[in-house]
């Protein structure tokens, strides 16, 4: 008796060491997780995360709501910890669950569901169905992903339990993206075996699919609407790299040898279309084999975008060398914009400087790049070296007005400064008319004082109309009050009078114009 009771103590001794030495790690891998968070050392964070999670997924949970900061960098370390730990997804939602506060943040709870459809599908059907009113239809995506992972055929036996057609239909989609990333031949032979394959080939994410012979590639011609070739709504998001890697549509080859017909110049042409996202100049190779304009046009322009990001003056080559008009023209743009993109500043010297016509298309671009990096300087040289068009006075230096907007909306006090030292003249009124539209959103009434400032009539009625805008944005009765008592001739006054009255008019019966949106955003991007 003796023996088994110092056994026992024993035993329970080292129970009692080994929970205090779990307890003790556990302990030190939490405080590394608040470490590593507050060095923003995210994947020393997710790996003592998961050390936590290894011993306690509730406490792994809690960890990661106890840290402050961005929620959304949060939740993507929780996302990250349940793809490499899977196995703690049902304790995560069961977590969730304690926490009624946070059962709106829907995109935590969609990681959560998803988590724990991926490992115990049923657990987490139960869980949404208890509260369906606050989970249903939220959480229905989710859950579909993460069972797609499992098991996405037994997983459409859940489809079945869903009353509500639209929800039945947004629950398939998400469950048939996810299959189609994981296994695609599984996929496409149930999907071949269905009655209503047709319908169900709709929620198909077809430029996910990897195949490993050429003869699948007939069973997607196949399956495949013909309508996602060339459908703009068809092209579900692009497919980014290394994740593309092994995607049929890379499988050039294969399709070229593919028996010609309709189904060969489908698949070159939905082919083509993802490849744009990944690897242009594989999609040059199918130009061939595809006959919709639409979709060679866009070949052409983003492998001219392709080249030029590397050498503009080789993606001008390319554009220039094309026989088509429009190929051509389209390609040209292509080529330019991608310059004023990743060097604002060549792009606006090759514009003035070059004496090419078509390269005015990018000197509102180019400035706008340049001066989000050194304004003054894109002002200067906008001063400097853009030709204004002596055509329309309201068109005339595009370049600079571009270039002080983004200064103003930047330091409204220096752009200003340097815009009243300008001599009187065109690029002086461009200048106010950047200052005065930058300002505009925060600061109506001085934006429309510097307005004022503008002698050209046409440009000053211009810029007086897209402060208003601005303001009417917001405020209703301010703009009113502002055209009694200003100062402006009878045209303006007339013209801006018919513009408030239309606009005010139309925000209260709730059919305001959009302009009025499209700049505050302009704006926001100023000022942000």
């Amino acid at each position: 008796m003796k023996i088994f009771r110092a056994f026992v103590y024993l035993a329970v001794l080292l129970a009692g060491l080994t929970a205090g030495r779990l307890i003790s790690a556990t302990g030190a891998a939490c405080s590394e997780v608040v470490r590593a968070w507050q060095q923003r050392d995210m994947e020393a964070c997710s790996a003592a995360l998961a050390r936590v999670a290894g011993a306690s997924p509730a406490q792994a949970f809690e960890t990661l709501l106890s840290l402050e900061g961005d929620e959304a960098v949060r939740w993507e370390l929780l996302r990250q910890l349940l793809k490499d730990c899977p196995e703690a997804g049902p304790a995560v939602m069961d977590e969730y669950l304690k926490h009624p506060e946070l059962h709106r943040d829907y995109t935590l709870g969609d990681v959560c569901f998803s988590g724990c459809a991926r490992v115990a599908p049923d657990r987490a059907w139960q869980a949404m169905m208890e509260q369906r009113v606050l989970f249903m239809p939220a959480f229905l995506p989710g859950i579909a992903r993460g069972m797609a992972q499992k098991d996405a055929k037994g997983a459409m036996r859940y489809a079945e339990k869903i009353s509500c057609a639209m929800q039945r239909e947004a629950f398939v989609h998400e469950l048939l993206q996810e299959w189609s990333a994981h296994d695609a031949e599984g996929l496409l032979a149930w999907l071949r075996a269905q009655p209503d394959a047709e319908k169900l080939a709709r929620h198909v994410g077809w430029f996910q699919l990897k195949i490993k012979d050429a003869a699948q590639l007939a069973v997607i011609a196949e399956l495949m609407p013909e309508s996602f070739a060339t459908e703009r709504s068809s092209l579900h998001s692009g497919v980014p790299r290394p994740a593309a890697e092994g995607r049929w549509m890379q499988q050039t080859g294969w399709l070229l040898a593919f028996p010609a017909g309709e189904k060969r110049t489908m698949l070159c042409t939905a082919a083509a279309r993802g490849l744009m996202q990944i690897d242009p100049e594989a999609a040059l190779k199918l130009l061939p084999e595809i006959r919709n304009t639409n979709v060679r046009h866009q070949v052409m322009s983003t492998v001219s975008a392709f080249r030029a990001a590397v050498s503009p003056q080789e993606g001008l080559a390319f554009a220039n060398a094309l026989t088509d008009a429009v190929e051509r023209r389209n390609a040209k743009n292509s080529v330019l914009l991608t310059w004023a993109q990743n060097d604002p500043a060549g792009a606006a010297r090759h514009a003035v400087e070059s004496g090419d016509p078509d390269a005015k298309i990018i000197l509102s671009q180019a400035a706008f790049q340049w001066a989000l990096a050194d304004p003054e300087n894109a002002c200067r040289f906008a001063l400097e070296h853009e030709k204004p068009d002596e055509a329309s006075a309201v068109k005339r230096h595009a370049m600079l007005k571009s270039a002080v907007k983004i200064w103003a909306g930047k330091e409204p006090v220096a752009a200003a400064r340097w815009a009243e030292a300008l001599p009187a003249g065109s690029a002086k009124d461009a200048a106010w008319y950047g200052v005065a539209t930058a300002m505009a959103l925060r600061m109506p009434e001085e934006a429309l004082r510097r307005a004022q400032d503008i002698q050209d009539a046409a440009v000053r009625r211009q810029a007086l109309q897209l402060c208003l805008m601005s303001w009417l944005y917001k405020d209703n009765e301010g703009p009113v009050k502002w055209l009694q008592q200003a100062s402006l001739d009878d045209e303006t006054r007339k013209a801006l009078d018919a513009y408030v009255k239309t606009r005010v008019a139309a925000t209260r019966s709730g059919h305001s114009e959009s302009g009025g949106s499209f700049f505050i955003s302009d704006a926001i991007s100023i000022f942000h």
